[in-house]
């Protein structure tokens, strides 16, 4: 039962209940905060709220100079006010605009769009690779970033930027904040992985935009967009900040190097500033420190009789209507279904080695996380599905994977997990499959909310989420098109990702407002799943666990 409970809380953790105290006490004696700072306001002037000025980078929230970028580029009049004091969710920048605060840089963009009807130059197609794009930076690339700059080098990165001098809090930040974004990036799953491998996630993203890019002035054609002033403040921070980082590889994208040297041709020279996530509370590093002191050794393999070039798939036990719970486990069998790998699905209750679920087994040795596992079975067998499409395709189907996996799902967790776990627990029937699933019951939720808080997604009205996840859907739908498939008339590896993500919405109906959205917006998504399923699952029905009724 302890084994049913630990393994399915599915990478989070317990939530210490100081840790919820503490949050509780802060929303309490929070002080009332004005609706707007600048009372003085003039009408179609925007208000930029971002971090005090630092130097050589101007500022060290990427997302504060995409936002100016994006103002400068399109001719926008403005005032930046430096200032450590958050929006009303808790974020920065955020902008004030006729007397109303707007925070996240994307919405800021969308709303400033229509406000001053800001014309797209590119088609939706275009978009929608722009969109995937900016997704894949926002919620991954950055997070590497992150992990290397305040994780791993804050010291170095203090002292870079003379922050010590300018800031007299900053001693007391540098203590907290690596703690900080070691939760965030362990609870993202970035902060499970070796560091080599962070660093190579890293590049494949880079080396997805330079193809993307190709010999373009910028990422979409001749003319600036949004997902260039995206990239300038993203890739900047690389740049700009030598504490011997990521720099190493951008050095290898030249053309990249490029577009940020023509984007910076609209700023005066630059300076900077400081990016937080909020405290750790020590209960909690001692409850993960003790948990890893305690843990027992796991041994290397299980499956001792294995058989040569048979990949055993470690996942959760079956379960009705959509198979498994993991979207990443249905892609990663389909993956292997559509290649004609020999495997064996093995039902487990027991992560891997990282903490993750599902993993293989491959000739004695464990391997987790779907996509390092789908690149060394590339190479392993030499097979790639994917080859059938030129880079640039190929980069533009990673930018889509990053999207989906890293804020699509994000969503769906939140609302499935966070809001409506009762919901989701009833309608799989898990009670009758799993006797401990009602201790699971309770503490995924906090779990589930905390992981979505430090990510920053739940920091948002719901109505805001469930608008990401629209626009996530609609720039994949525009990305099909009336294409059999993504990126044309053969499956890759994208349409297996598509189709373990997007069947949790469409087969799993608790509500979702994502699956409102697949049937009444986006019907080639829903048939391109149904064409997955039929074409690679003809036994998905005869797969499926039966539920005895209570009069059985």
């Amino acid at each position: 039962m302890l084994g049913l409970i630990s393994s399915t809380v599915y990478t989070f953790r317990a939530l210490p209940l100081g840790l919820v105290a503490l949050i509780i006490y802060k929303r309490l004696t929070k002080p009332e905060r004005k609706p707007i700072q600048k009372t003085d306001w003039k009408k179609d002037v925007v208000y930029l709220y971002q971090f005090p000025l630092v130097p050589k980078v101007r500022t060290v929230s990427p997302f504060a100079l995409k936002v100016e970028t994006w103002l400068r580029l399109n001719k926008i009049a403005y005032e930046a006010i430096h200032t450590m004091v958050m929006s009303k969710h808790g974020q920065i920048p955020y902008i004030e605009l006729n007397g109303e605060e707007i925070s996240d840089s994307n919405i800021i963009i969308k709303k400033l769009q229509q406000h001053f009807n800001v014309d797209a130059v590119y088609n939706k197609k275009e978009q929608g690779i722009a969109h995937a794009a900016i997704s894949m930076m926002e919620n991954h690339l950055v997070m590497t970033g992150f992990d290397y700059r305040y994780g791993l080098h804050i010291d170095k990165f203090v002292d870079y930027l003379h922050l010590s001098s300018q800031f007299s809090w900053v001693r007391y930040w540098q203590r907290i904040q690596p703690w900080s974004t070691r939760l965030r990036s362990y609870l993202q799953g970035l902060g499970r992985h070796e560091y080599g491998e962070l660093w190579e996630f890293a590049r494949e993203d880079l080396l997805a935009l330079s193809e993307m890019l190709g010999d373009s002035p910028f990422l979409l054609g001749d003319t600036p967009s949004t997902v260039d002033c995206a990239l300038f403040g993203h890739l900047i921070q690389f740049l700009y900040i030598d504490i011997a980082s990521l720099l190493w590889i951008l050095s290898s994208f030249f053309n990249i190097i490029v577009i940020i040297s023509e984007i910076n041709k609209m700023w005066a020279p630059i300076s900077f500033t400081v990016y937080t996530f909020g405290a750790l509370p020590l209960g909690l590093v001692a409850l993960i420190v003790y948990k890893k002191m305690t843990k027992p050794p796991r041994k290397p393999i299980q499956k001792t009789d294995w058989k040569r070039d048979v990949v055993y798939l470690y996942q959760f036990p079956l379960v009705p209507k959509v198979r498994t719970i993991s979207p990443f486990a249905l892609k990663l069998e389909t993956w292997l279904r559509m290649n004609k790998i020999a495997y064996e699905s093995i039902p487990t209750m027991v992560f891997s080695k990282k903490g993750q679920i599902p993993y293989i087994e491959l000739n004695g040795e464990e391997i987790p996380d779907s996509n390092i596992i789908i690149k060394r079975l590339k190479q392993h067998f030499n097979v790639d599905a994917d080859g059938v499409y030129n880079k640039k395709e190929q980069s533009i189907a990673h930018a889509a994977i990053s999207m989906v996996e890293n804020h699509t799902a994000m969503t769906g967790f939140y609302y499935r997990y966070g809001l409506h776990m009762d919901k989701f627990v009833d309608y799989l029937e898990l009670r009758q499959l799993f006797p401990g699933v009602r201790v699971w019951q309770m503490i995924q939720p906090w779990g589930t909310k905390l992981r979505s808080y430090l990510q920053g997604t739940s920091r948002h009205e719901f109505q805001e989420i469930w608008e990401f996840a629209r626009e996530d859907l609609l720039a994949l739908s525009e990305m099909l098109g009336d294409s059999t498939f993504l990126l044309g008339d053969t499956p890759s590896t994208v349409d297996c990702t598509l189709f373990g993500h997007l069947a949790q919405f469409l087969y799993i109906d608790i509500g979702f407002p994502q699956r409102e959205v697949l049937i009444t917006e986006c019907p080639n998504l829903v048939n391109l799943v149904e064409r997955i399923k039929t074409e690679y699952w003809p036994d998905w029905e005869a797969q499926m666990p039966q539920i005895k009724s209570k009069s059985d």
